[in-house]
């Protein structure tokens, strides 16, 4: 029997799009699957929406966060994994698409290299009225390199989000996503898999399709101060978790302490200068970490 595939899609406000996300993975080649959507309390029609794909399909679970739990992306990822019943993982966010063959693709490619995390290539683009044609834009991340945490921290190698298929036992290994970070947490979390000695396997082939509009996170204009604070702090925590695996390469503490600093400077520049200075009480143990690691050679 094939293998269950459980896809997790955290979902806020996406009334207007959700539907097509839902249909990229209802409509897969692959259909031994079962999707969970977690509505983190939206303020429009996206939980009735999804709610309406569940009266029709035994394949989707809807469930709306409860207030007594942390809100955000990363709650309701950590609450969809904990009721996914499926062999593999896919994390999918509720704006963007699959291409409707990529499970099919990840799943063979994943039992077939016996990997912990089969990646895809992801591609950005921009559909400004759900009536017009998609326009394509570049490449999101780069698979082309080895799959290492120092390729990782100089960007040499990464990867989206919803590019990936996870077997859930390695998950089960690693940490949870981040609640407390309010971007950057796909970052740390995949650093944190290669850290944990993930083997990854690749698909050369376009499988997620990442919408760029000016709702999203990554949008230029949503990266005020508060947004490289945060990147900050996934550089910070990053550093810690190489520490404690006993992670040897010094560049890649170079590397997470340079963009560290730089996005420290971008926190004061884009108008956050009281988080900018309290960035400065982490530098005492940055730079100790840095002086024993360099001992450790």
């Amino acid at each position: 029997m094939k293998p269950l595939v459980t896809i997790i899609i955290p979902l806020y406000n996406r009334s207007t799009i959700i539907g097509e996300t839902i249909d990229s993975i209802l409509n897969q080649t692959y259909q031994h699957i079962e999707v969970i959507v977690i509505d983190d309390q939206s303020t429009d029609n996206s939980l009735q929406i999804a709610k309406s794909y569940e009266s029709i399909s035994n394949k989707i679970k809807v469930i709306q966060r409860q207030s007594s739990e942390t809100k955000g992306a990363n709650s309701c990822r950590n609450i969809g994994l904990s009721l996914a019943k499926g062999q593999y993982v896919k994390w999918i966010d509720s704006d963007d698409v699959l291409n409707l063959n990529i499970i099919e693709l990840q799943v063979d490619d994943i039992i077939k290299s016996k990997s912990d995390i089969s990646v895809c290539r992801a591609k950005k683009f921009i559909q400004r009225d759900l009536t017009l044609e998609k326009e394509w834009l570049e490449e999101w991340g780069n698979i082309n390199n080895k799959p290492s945490v120092e390729n990782f921290c100089s960007y040499k190698f990464i990867w989206h989000t919803s590019a990936g298929l996870w077997d859930i036992n390695f998950l089960k290994k690693t940490s949870n996503w981040d609640i407390y970070l309010m971007n950057s947490q796909e970052w740390l979390f995949h650093l944190t898999a290669l850290a944990n000695g993930a083997f990854v396997s690749i698909i050369n082939e376009f499988g997620s399709f990442i919408r760029m509009h000016e709702n999203s996170m990554s949008h230029h204009s949503n990266k005020k101060g508060k947004y490289y604070y945060h990147e900050c702090l996934a550089r910070y925590k990053a550093m810690n978790i190489l520490y404690k695996k006993k992670h040897k390469e010094i560049k890649s503490y170079v590397l997470l302490f340079k963009k560290f600093r730089w996005y420290q400077l971008f926190t004061f520049y884009k108008g956050s200068p009281f988080l900018g200075i309290k960035l400065f009480v982490f530098y005492p143990n940055l730079f100790q970490m840095l002086i024993l690691i360099k001992s450790r050679k």
